[in-house]
């Protein structure tokens, strides 16, 4: 395995084995996790995704054993009402699991606005609901992460810049609480997959905002790729965390970046211990963490097998 590959997949699949396709019950997913983290892979392997409202349950489950050192996890919130609730649940995870686990990642979706307003009108509401819960979300450790989501409905262009533009505003305000935007990739339906568009104009406006990028749903494969289960073509995680650290660390204009997230050549996607390439642009190694570590975080699967399964295939791991 190439050095360059390694830099950009570390730590990159946040294991979110309780949510569809998966949809296993908390303890067989809680397995799933430890048992990954055990293995020759788990260099790849990030947080273990769970519920808020789970957060006692997992408790119980890491009380009965079977995890290796501290777990990193992932709190999914209950709604955006519901965050001062979550965070008490959250607390009283953090005091009993000291040691054992830990939350490191919050994730919440923005609650949408009344009668269908748009931007500049969009991005203000958007950006006075976050103003309205940073004493909440002030409770987490300083070292707890939290990216948020925009809700699903028309008019995705205005709704991803006004979400993006308002993250970037409530960092501006709140130094020492940088929030990141969640990009939704996919879901059991062709529907629930944004265009390429969508994912360059998510990747764009972070880089250009300096905004946390993170991930979730459909990237089951590393290369782009038709799908006949769900009939749509599904986006490739090396190519939409390719595209965003080549954009990152050089700036790609629109036209390069949508050929990125559009190619479906594994042959294209180069590695090797010096850098990371695509066709003629390219990465140093040493560069990439920079980038994943302040800008392209990870990505949300229900599958870890799927993903390394395909990476073997390319003779790529």
């Amino acid at each position: 395995m190439q050095d360059s590959l390694r830099a950009l997949l570390s730590g990159i699949i946040d294991y979110a084995g309780m949510f569809p396709p998966a949809r296993l019950d908390l303890k067989p997913a809680l397995e799933n996790y430890c048992r990954y983290r055990r293995d020759s892979d788990a260099w790849m392997l990030g947080r273990f995704v769970c519920p808020a409202s789970h957060l006692a349950e997992c408790g119980r489950a890491l009380e009965d054993g079977g995890a290796d050192g501290p777990l990193p996890l992932v709190a999914l919130a209950s709604g955006w009402d519901a965050l001062g609730a979550d965070m008490q649940l959250i607390d009283a995870f953090q005091q009993q699991q000291r040691g054992r686990a830990a939350v490191t990642v919050l994730e919440a979706k923005l609650p949408d606005a009344p009668g269908g307003i748009l931007p500049p009108l969009l991005r203000d509401h958007w950006q006075t609901k976050l103003i309205d819960v940073a004493p909440i979300l002030g409770g987490l450790a300083h070292d707890t992460a939290i990216f948020v989501e925009a809700p699903a409905g028309g008019h995705w262009l205005a709704r991803l810049s006004a979400a993006i533009e308002a993250i970037a505003e409530f960092n501006s305000k709140e130094p020492e609480r940088r929030l990141g935007f969640k990009l939704r990739c996919g879901g059991l339906e062709a529907s629930a997959f944004p265009p390429t568009e969508q994912v360059a104009l998510a990747l764009a406006l972070c880089r250009e905002m300096d905004v946390p990028f993170k991930a979730t749903a459909g990237l089951h494969h590393p290369i782009r790729r038709f799908d006949a289960g769900v009939q749509t073509t599904m986006h490739g995680f090396i190519n939409v965390f390719g595209a965003g650290i080549l954009l990152n660390a050089s700036g790609l204009g629109l036209q390069p970046l949508l050929q990125i997230l559009d190619d479906e050549d594994a042959s294209s996607f180069h590695f090797d211990a010096a850098e990371f390439r695509w066709r003629d642009a390219s990465v140093a190694t040493a560069d990439i963490a920079t980038h994943r570590g302040r800008s392209m975080i990870s990505f949300g699967s229900c599958s870890f097998d799927e993903p390394r399964d395909d990476l073997r295939a390319l003779g790529w791991l």
